[in-house]
């Protein structure tokens, strides 16, 4: 089963949500220190961070790629990536990865033969 088919049956979904828990070093990491960049001219990073900062306040962070798959009573969360500013996951590779995540636990999902609920 493919993921666009797992989707329109209803079986998976990803969700985005805020991250709250981010911070700038975490999303910025060494991008615009001129000590480890040192073949970028300190004025250009310093240009491109405050763009990403810009970008952070406009755009917001986020949490994408909440993968759940539907166990027949709930969703159940698979897999999740966070820290993406704005739409940055998109095709970022990470979307495929939770894709994947979700769709191999839901292919595991297993119910009960009498009464059909799903197993834990």
């Amino acid at each position: 089963m493919d993921w666009q088919q797992a989707e329109n049956d209803g079986l998976v979904r990803l969700r985005i949500e805020p991250d709250e828990l981010c911070d700038y070093d975490n999303l910025a990491g060494d991008s615009f220190n001129p000590e480890v960049n040192t073949d970028i001219q300190p004025h250009v990073l310093a240009r491109e961070e405050r763009e990403f900062i810009d970008k952070i306040n406009r755009d917001g962070v986020w949490g994408i790629i909440i993968g759940e798959f539907w166990n027949g009573e709930e969703w159940i969360h698979a897999d999740s990536v966070w820290g993406f500013v704005g739409d940055d996951w998109k095709d970022s590779g990470y979307d495929l990865n939770v894709k994947d995540a979700t769709l191999a636990q839901l292919t595991k999902l297993e119910h009960c033969e009498c009464c059909g609920r799903p197993k834990i």
